[in-house]
């Protein structure tokens, strides 16, 4: 994490760092705001995915897309699920073992998450999906583009399904 560390989270900056950590991640998001697509400024412009519950992760390992399956929300805004289907993604060895552990434990829920642009294959743009889970786990998706999909949902109980990390597909080599 760039911004919401864990450090942050927990408070252990002064408190104007700690103050300070909203408006220098919103200047970082005006800054690139004109480079990002129309979905991944709907992630970056108010999405909240704050204590979202992970229902599935699916990684697809042959078509390079990592789908990301949440229920966010809260009493006052309602409840909902949030599918951020990462195209072209690309997740480390470790970052795919941390969203499987993540995935299977069903007290992990989403803290903070922020966006940024980065270097893709070849050296295009490409798009960078930070997360900070509960417990602390730091993960990071490279992304191409980014399918959302939202749909109400009446509290935030998570369906239970036998395993909740679904990976398919080879792995590169």
């Amino acid at each position: 994490m760039r911004f919401f560390t864990p450090e942050w989270h927990e408070a252990d900056l002064p408190q104007a760092e700690t103050d300070a950590v909203f408006s220098a991640y919103e200047r970082h998001l005006n800054a690139i705001w004109p480079r990002l697509h129309a979905t991944v400024r709907v992630l970056a412009g108010g999405l909240n995915l704050q204590n979202a519950l992970i229902r599935r992760v699916v990684l697809d390992r042959t078509a390079r897309e990592l789908r990301l399956e949440l229920r966010a929300g809260d009493e006052e805004a309602g409840f909902y699920d949030v599918d951020l289907t990462y195209l072209g993604a690309i997740v480390d060895a470790a970052d795919v073992a941390l969203l499987a552990e993540a995935a299977r434990d069903p007290d992990t829920e989403l803290l903070y998450d922020e966006l940024d642009l980065s270097g893709g294959a070849g050296g295009a743009e490409a798009y960078l999906h930070r997360l900070l889970f509960w417990p602390y786990r730091e993960c990071e998706v490279l992304f191409d583009a980014l399918a959302l999909r939202l749909a109400p949902r009446g509290d935030l109980d998570v369906p239970v399904l036998f395993d909740r990390f679904v990976e398919v597909g080879q792995q590169a080599g």
